[in-house]
């Protein structure tokens, strides 16, 4: 292998890892400032308008042409957190952008290294391409992680509230207002409900746009309670409860079941690094004896 090709490996890899760890530090920023929620506020989103636009200027050309891929991409977004109306360019854009920012120290190499450079800079055009994808479906991941979680305890006082003479409407302002701090991600999707039925919306549009924009079968569940006793006259507070207490059980069963999983996790972990060491230190002053003895 030549020195040019080492080199060129070299920049290559200090560049995709500094743009890697830049996106990273934008993305940990991000989502402390926004709770892994959008928020609807104007006060609060005008520092993020300002990049959202210029990604989408630049990902608007990148925008799939087909309406059913482009409904599916929005849906991946809004379950990430991300479901503004200008999302779906902004992600394209970021997209090219994290393409052309990894290629751009291989293609500087071209007149030295030719071709090499040239396959390098696709490769890592490559991986920033894919790379946004792939934070999107780990925030969206999270995310649902953090709606599982949060989901329980929000019912609960939502079921306090509505047995305290409130109607669902205030129960759940109540609730995601008291619960901003412990539950901010569904809390925030909660109020982005209210706020739909309050401008008009039907309360059965605005629960579906909470199921898509969630993704979570739980909240699937918990909608399907809430549209059933709206549609037969049942109690919501009973519906909910039971709910509730379903949810717990779940969420209970699933922890119970990944310390299930940890032993079988660490044994490889073990056999790989624990074990050889310590054979080392049984096995090895006999061996060295032996070879010396031989010797």
């Amino acid at each position: 292998m030549s020195a040019s090709t080492l080199a060129l490996g070299f920049v290559a890899f200090a560049g995709g890892a500094s743009a890697i760890l830049a996106a990273d530090a934008v993305v940990r920023r991000f989502l402390r400032r926004r709770n892994l929620v959008h928020e609807l506020s104007g006060d609060r989103a005008a520092p993020d308008r300002g990049l959202r636009d210029a990604l989408a200027r630049i990902g608007n050309a990148g925008v799939p042409s087909d309406p059913q891929e482009q409904r599916e991409a929005r849906a991946r977004l809004a379950e990430a957190g991300w479901a503004q109306d200008d999302a779906l360019p902004a992600f394209y854009g970021a997209r090219l952008l994290t393409a052309a920012v990894l290629a751009l120290p291989a293609l500087a190499m071209i007149p030295t290294a030719g071709s090499q450079a040239l396959a390098w800079a696709l490769a890592l055009a490559a991986v920033g391409y894919l790379g946004p994808a792939i934070v999107v479906r780990l925030m969206r991941d999270h995310r649902r992680a953090r709606i599982v979680e949060e989901l329980p305890d929000l019912l609960d006082l939502v079921l306090v509230a509505m047995e305290g003479g409130l109607g669902f409407e205030s129960a759940a302002e109540r609730a995601s207002g008291e619960l901003e701090h412990v539950a901010p991600v569904f809390s925030a999707e909660l109020r982005h409900a209210l706020r739909e039925i309050r401008g008009g919306l039907s309360r059965e549009r605005a629960l579906d746009h909470l199921r898509e924009r969630c993704g979570v079968r739980a909240v699937d569940a918990v909608v399907t309670v809430l549209l059933q006793s709206q549609r037969y006259g049942t109690d919501v507070s009973e519906a909910l409860r039971v709910q509730a207490a379903a949810l717990r059980t779940e969420r209970r069963q699933a922890a119970q079941e990944k310390g299930a999983r940890t032993p079988v996790r660490i044994t490889f972990p073990m056999i790989l690094f624990i074990l050889p060491a310590l054979l080392i230190v049984v096995a090895g002053p006999g061996l060295i004896r032996l070879m010396e003895r031989f010797q």
